[in-house]
């Protein structure tokens, strides 16, 4: 069957890179979680990702996206933080499930350096992610999520995971938005939220 064979081999190649998220645990039996824990900047920070919204409080201030109105650049200027964050629940608790589609794409240098990355793009909606797995370690290393065409992405990197009770789980997440960073958040805690 025509393009039958590009699809073999994008799904061998698919199920190959996915393997890399059990270094993570297995998040398929949740549904959300709350993360806590410090801003490299000071203070505090709380997000919650469940299956209607994303909030995050940090700074005395609270953003909001719920998951039935378009996509949001919240907090401001991070270029869409919680929906990224939203698309990351999403990978960890359903794969590849979760997406309108989802494909392997190739390998390329991460943010230029020397280090190589295999490439997975997923759509859903208008959001697009890219998933970049180291392919020396294997493990998600960080994504770009682009709201639409023309908005530049939200671009997070994950610097180490971290032992969290029953999970692992980033512990300083690192989040660039054009051309400088918008903030560094230090994973102290996670649990499960509906």
């Amino acid at each position: 069957r025509l393009g039958y064979a590009n699809y073999y081999f994008n799904r061998i190649e698919l199920d190959r890179v996915l393997q890399g998220l059990d270094a993570w645990s297995d998040f398929r039996h949740r549904t959300g979680f709350q993360l806590t824990g410090e801003m490299a900047a000071g203070g505090h920070f709380d997000c919650i990702l469940s299956g209607n919204f994303a909030s995050l409080q940090t700074g005395g201030k609270t953003y909001l996206q719920q998951f039935d109105q378009d996509p949001q650049d919240e907090p401001p200027g991070s270029g869409g933080l919680l929906v990224a964050l939203n698309q990351l629940r999403l990978f960890l608790t359903q794969r590849d499930k979760a997406f309108g589609s989802l494909a392997y794409f190739g390998t390329e240098p991460l943010d230029g350096s020397s280090e190589q990355v295999d490439v997975l793009v997923s759509t859903l909606g208008s959001v697009e992610c890219r998933w970049y797995f180291s392919v020396e370690g294997r493990a998600l290393v960080g994504f770009d999520t682009r709201l639409s065409d023309d908005a530049d992405p939200c671009e997070i990197r994950f610097r180490q995971l971290g032992a969290f009770q029953d999970v692992r789980f980033p512990s300083e997440i690192v989040v660039r938005h054009g051309d400088s960073d918008f903030a560094t958040f230090r994973v102290l805690a996670i649990k499960d939220r509906k």
